[in-house]
């Protein structure tokens, strides 16, 4: 049965894990991915007893289905609405909702950090990275003499932003 649901999302993730390794090997804004997902491997490697004491066999599958099915409905909206990253991020859903359903909730447990870093290997749509990096070339190209430079000069964000400054002094965290 495991055979079967592996060979099942590996149909029917192929061309979504295809564009995605395709993504990691050619945009460097990406390439931090491919590290994440080897990270994540040799961690669930690393794992494999503790995994193997924590399956539960009479566990309640409920839960563990009702999350597979959440990632296949997320699958589902990412395709009809040409979301890559929905599409993407489901597999990870979906991998938590089948050990969930076959192994039970402690062997989800066991795989947390793996699961995650797969989750974090996955490139965040373009609009999102550019809302969150736009305020920030703003505040790197403040105008000098203005009441928000001064703001910044006094916070040492524009020293921290400028490699004069740790970071962390920036945010008074000493």
């Amino acid at each position: 049965m495991i055979l079967i649901l592996a060979a099942l999302i590996a149909v029917l993730y192929a061309g979504q894990m295809t564009g995605l390794a395709s993504e990691w090997a050619s945009s460097p804004d990406a390439s931090y991915g491919a590290a994440l997902a080897c990270v994540a491997v040799v961690i669930a490697w690393q794992r494999r007893q503790s995994l193997a004491l924590a399956i539960n066999p009479n566990a309640p599958p409920l839960a563990g289905f009702v999350v597979l099915i959440v990632g296949l409905a997320v699958y589902l909206a990412g395709s009809l609405g040409a979301d890559l990253f929905l599409t993407r991020a489901s597999l990870v859903v979906v991998l938590a909702g089948l050990t969930w359903y076959l192994a039970g909730g402690r062997a989800v447990r066991v795989m947390t950090a793996p699961l995650l870093f797969l989750l974090l290997a996955i490139p965040l749509p373009a609009l999102v990275v550019n809302a969150v990096t736009l305020p920030l070339q703003l505040v790197w190209h403040w105008p000098r003499g203005t009441a928000g430079d001064v703001w910044l000069k006094i916070r040492g964000v524009r020293d921290a932003l400028l490699g004069r400054r740790p970071p962390f002094e920036a945010l008074g965290l000493r």
